[in-house]
C-alpha cells in the first residue's frame, strides 16, 4: 500500500496522522458533511489527537455551533470517554461545573473505516498551552491571571471528583480557554473572524507529486487547523474575565466501575504521579499530583519535575532530588537509580535540593517570593509520594480561598 502524506506540510503543519485513514482508523470527513440524519453540518476543523479528529459543526436543530469529536473506529468500543461522560452528567454535584466542558450529545456513526463513537460538545478556545508570547512577551501568565486559571481548574477538578471520576490526563493541552462570544455565533461569518476560512490541501503519495488514488477510506482532501491567534486574543482580551474549562476524558476512569478496558494512562510524563509511572493502581490522588505540576507550570512556566529528554528515568531522578528517596516499593524497581544515587537516596555528588530554582527569565515566578513560598507549601502536600497522604481537591481549594486564589 502506498503511503499518503499531506502536501506542503511546512506551510500547513497542523494536520493529523493521515496514514490513520484506514479501516479501524479515522473517519474521512469533508466540509458540509452531515451527521446524525443531517443534524450536524461540518463547517471547519478545530483540532485532532491520537485517537480522533475534532470539527466545528452547526446544529440544525438547536441552531447553534458545536464541537464534534469523532473517535477512530478501533478505539471507539473501549474508549473510556463514552462511559465516563454519562456518569459525570448523572453523578457530579456542587460547584465547578462551569469549568468543565459541556457535552450535548453522544452517538455512533458508521463509515468506510468502521463504527465511530461521536461526542458533541460546546465550542471552546485554544488550550492554555498555546503560545502566549504575542500577548504576554515573557511567555508567562501574570500572577493574577495564573491564580485565576489555577483556581478554575481546581474547581473543575473538584466537580469531576464528586462523581468519583479520575480525569487521568490533566495537563496544559487539556485545559481550554472559553469566551461567551463563541456561544453567540450565529453564522459562518462569525466564526471566520476568529478561526479563518477553512484551509484545504490535497493528499499525495509520499516521495512524488502524484495524488493519492481515490479511496473510500481516505478523504478527498485534507482540512488543516488554522492558527488560533485571533481566537486566543479574544479569550485573553480581558484579564478579569478569563475563563477556562477542563476537557478530554479519553483517559478518564472510575476506579469502582468496570469498563470494557482500562485507560492506557498516556498522561505526559512530566505530569505523571509515581504510581502511574510504575504501573501501580491509580485513583483520585493521581489527579492531585498532576494538578500540582500544572499549577507550578502556569505560575512560573517551569515543570515541577524536569527532564532534558522527556523520559521517565530523568523525571524520577528529578523527583528524588526534590522530594527525597522513593518508597521502597518503587526504589527497588527503579533499575537506573545507581546511575545518580547511592542506596540511601543521596546524590553521588551534590546534596539534595528542595524545589531548585530554574535558570532563565521564563522560570522566575512572577508573584513575589512570599506568595511563591506559600504556594510551594501546598504543592509539597500535593506531591507526597504516598497517594493516601496527598491532600484532597477540597483541601487545595480551601487553601486557595484562604490565600486569595479566586475563580473571579
Amino acid at each position: 500500500m502506498s503511503t499518503i502524506v499531506a502536501q506542503d506540510l511546512e506551510q500547513f503543519p497542523c494536520v493529523e496522522l493521515v496514514n490513520y485513514y484506514c479501516p479501524g482508523g479515522f473517519h474521512p470527513v469533508h466540509l458540509n458533511d452531515t451527521f446524525k440524519n443531517g443534524r450536524y453540518r461540518v463547517v471547519n476543523k478545530l483540532g485532532y489527537g491520537t485517537y480522533g479528529t475534532v470539527w466545528l459543526v452547526y446544529d440544525t436543530i438547536l441552531k447553534q455551533y458545536s464541537s464534534l469529536k469523532i473517535l477512530a473506529a478501533e478505539v471507539s468500543d473501549s474508549h473510556s470517554e463514552i462511559a465516563v461522560i454519562p456518569h459525570l452528567q448523572q453523578h457530579a454535584t456542587g460547584s465547578g461545573k462551569e469549568y468543565v466542558v459541556e457535552v450535548f450529545d453522544v452517538f455512533q456513526h458508521t463509515g468506510p473505516n468502521g463504527l465511530h463513537h461521536c461526542v458533541v460538545m460546546e465550542v471552546l478556545g485554544p488550550p492554555i498551552s498555546s503560545d502566549i508570547e504575542e500577548i504576554y512577551p515573557n511567555e508567562v501568565f501574570p500572577i493574577e491571571v495564573a491564580k485565576r486559571i489555577s483556581a478554575q481548574i481546581a474547581h473543575g477538578l473538584a466537580y469531576i471528583h464528586t462523581a468519583g471520576i479520575v480525569h487521568g490526563d490533566l495537563h496544559m493541552s487539556n485545559v481550554l480557554f472559553h469566551s461567551p462570544i463563541i456561544s453567540s455565533w450565529t453564522s459562518d461569518n462569525d466564526f471566520e473572524k476568529y478561526l479563518g476560512s477553512p484551509t484545504q490541501g490535497p493528499l499525495t503519495l509520499r516521495g512524488s507529486d502524484e495524488l493519492a488514488a481515490p479511496s473510500p477510506h481516505i478523504p478527498s482532501y485534507l482540512v488543516f487547523v488554522n492558527h488560533p491567534y485571533f481566537l486566543l486574543k479574544l479569550c485573553l482580551s480581558d484579564p478579569t474575565q478569563i475563563h477556562v474549562k477542563i476537557c478530554d476524558f479519553g483517559e478518564a476512569f472510575i476506579p469502582t466501575m468496570q469498563l470494557t478496558s482500562l485507560p492506557s494512562r498516556v498522561i505526559p510524563i512530566f505530569y505523571a504521579a509515581p504510581e502511574v509511572i510504575f504501573g501501580d493502581p491509580t485513583g483520585l490522588p493521581a489527579d492531585i499530583w498532576a494538578l500540582a505540576v500544572l499549577i507550578r507550570y502556569i505560575t512560573s512556566g517551569v515543570f515541577l519535575f524536569s527532564s532534558l529528554h522527556g523520559i521517565p528515568e530523568e523525571v524520577i531522578k528529578s523527583m528524588v532530588l526534590t522530594l527525597g528517596k522513593l518508597p521502597e516499593r518503587w526504589w527497588s524497581r527503579w533499575e537506573e537509580r545507581s546511575e545518580w544515587f547511592n542506596e540511601g537516596g543521596e546524590w553521588w555528588e551534590d546534596g539534595v535540593k528542595i524545589f531548585p530554582k530554574s535558570n532563565g527569565s521564563r522560570g522566575k515566578p512572577k508573584g513575589g517570593r512570599g506568595e511563591m513560598a506559600k504556594l510551594n507549601k501546598i504543592i509539597k502536600r500535593m506531591v507526597r509520594y504516598d497517594p493516601e497522604e496527598r491532600v484532597s481537591i477540597d483541601e487545595v481549594i480551601e487553601w486557595m480561598n484562604q490565600n486569595g486564589w479566586f475563580v473571579n
